[in-house]
């Protein structure tokens, strides 16, 4: 019976070694094949994620928000070795299967890096290049963040409106009213400097002409939120040499106008001088302009409030652009070789006016209509402001 027993054990020992053998196999290859596919899976994952992933989360910028210590602690979190921590050794199982499967099964990077070379990066040969990268990342992002306080108060400094007198500023307009009206009675007075011929005689012309200077002066009067109606009526062509008729002609213009449109209160007719250049040009900052003359007709019995106007036009073009403004000057009608009145009977706020001389150029005369523009805008809005009814006290 014993040598039967030993015979028996002896045959049935390499039968158990097989079976725990294929036992160990299959579990070996279950695990490897779990493996593959988890690793397969991330890697089928990460090729389907798109592209624009990658642009919309701007990793540049939030990395450059964090600290220097930040960076310092994902890397020792990382890298044990610059720490000053030691790995913990693995079990015998673990130590088993990293040397059978080539790689560690506690690094997810390592399983990435095996399927996807593109994961696989550089690592560094020794521990004083990685503390050298610690360093600069602390180097790079030693710039420190401003306080709260101080971006909150940036913030508040952003949002304030601007003060209410720079909104009403910006608010000020007629809403669509034309409220002043430009004609010119001598329409085809010119600057000769623009002119093909230069001759004093010739400083006339039907298309370069004093109209220019009107469209621009009521251009930058709607850019100051006045509307501005301008005529451009030829009344030379309508007279046909009768030109001491001009101010007759043009007179029917500003009473058709006024029909039309009751909502004028400033009427300019303007004109150029034919003064020499010296007499008719101002220098501001360097600058040429063509200087500007009120001329009011006293012939009207009630030139008086005419002049008043001119006096504010002046002293207001003289604030801002002093000198620009030659001054008022009053006309008769100088025993009938002037006609004295020049329409001003018509409106109190009529006047004429004089921009520059036949030697000034276009462009002088375009300054002048925008430091013009500026005064009547002031005046405008000043008689604006004291008639507009009081605002209602509170209870």
């Amino acid at each position: 019976m014993i040598k039967k027993r030993r015979h028996q054990w002896r045959f049935s020992r390499p039968r158990t070694w097989n079976i725990r053998m294929a036992m160990f196999t299959r579990q070996q290859l279950l695990f490897g094949f779990c493996l593959t596919f988890a690793v397969a899976l991330t890697g089928l994952m990460v090729a389907g994620m798109p592209r624009s992933m990658s642009a919309q989360v701007p990793l540049q910028e939030m990395a450059a928000k964090l600290p220097g210590d930040t960076y310092a602690s994902f890397l020792q979190e990382e890298l044990p070795r610059i720490s000053g921590q030691q790995e913990q050794r693995g079990s015998w199982a673990g130590t088993f299967l990293a040397q059978l499967t080539q790689m560690r099964l506690d690094d997810p990077k390592a399983w990435l890096e095996s399927e996807l070379p593109g994961f696989r990066g550089q690592e560094s040969s020794s521990e004083e290049p990685l503390r050298e990268q610690v360093d600069v990342v602390r180097a790079l992002t030693s710039t420190e963040a401003p306080p709260p306080e101080a971006v909150v108060a940036a913030w508040k400094n952003e949002q304030e409106e601007p003060p209410a007198s720079e909104r009403a500023k910006e608010a000020l307009t007629t809403g669509g009213k034309k409220v002043v009206f430009i004609y010119h009675t001598h329409n085809r007075e010119a600057y000769i400097r623009d002119l093909k011929d230069k001759s004093k005689a010739r400083a006339y012309d039907a298309k370069t002409n004093i109209t220019l200077v009107g469209k621009r002066l009521a251009a930058e009067l709607d850019k100051r939120g006045i509307g501005a109606e301008v005529s451009t009526k030829d009344y030379w062509s309508e007279l046909k040499g009768k030109y001491h008729l001009s101010y007759a002609a043009s007179r029917k213009t500003v009473q058709a106008a006024i029909a039309q449109n009751r909502d004028i209160q400033y009427i300019l007719d303007i004109h150029r001088d034919a003064l020499p250049r010296e007499k008719t040009t101002r220098k501001i900052n360097g600058v040429d302009y063509a200087a500007i003359v009120f001329v009011v007709g006293q012939a009207n019995k009630n030139w008086k409030q005419n002049e008043q106007f001119a006096k504010q036009l002046h002293e207001e073009l003289n604030k801002k652009y002093p000198g620009l403004s030659k001054g008022v000057t009053g006309k008769n009608t100088e025993g009938g070789r002037s006609n004295g009145e020049y329409n001003q009977s018509v409106h109190p706020n009529s006047i004429l006016v004089e921009i520059g001389g036949h030697e000034n150029t276009l462009e002088e005369a375009y300054r002048s209509a925008a430091a013009l523009a500026d005064a009547l805008a002031a005046v405008y809005w000043q008689a604006e402001a004291v008639s507009a009814p009081a605002a209602p006290k509170g209870n």
